[in-house]
């Protein structure tokens, strides 16, 4: 990562890839635990799963919030505008 002028940028851009970071590490032990929760017929473990996505959820308007101030306030240029674009459409795939 290249060093900017301002360091509240880093450390937006920086927050903007940890958020991205535990939505896919929550996001791939959901579907670990809906698959094994089919397999064994578990429904205590569906329940669980659907509970936990709230924090999913909650991550994704973080992300959405996080990246429309970066653009808002940053105006980030080329590889930087690409990767908070590159986050929202994470976001939404989520």
């Amino acid at each position: 990562m290249a060093e900017h002028t301002v360091k509240a940028f880093d450390e937006d851009i920086t927050r903007l890839r940890g958020l991205i970071a535990e939505m896919g590490g929550l996001a791939e032990v959901a579907i670990a635990e809906s698959l094994d929760a089919l397999v064994r017929g578990d429904e205590a473990l569906a329940e669980q799963v659907v509970l936990r996505d709230k924090r999913i959820d909650a991550l994704e308007t973080e992300v959405d919030k996080l990246a429309v101030r970066i653009i808002a306030l940053r105006a980030p240029m080329a590889d930087d505008l690409r990767e908070v674009i590159a986050a929202l459409k994470i976001r939404r795939r989520a």
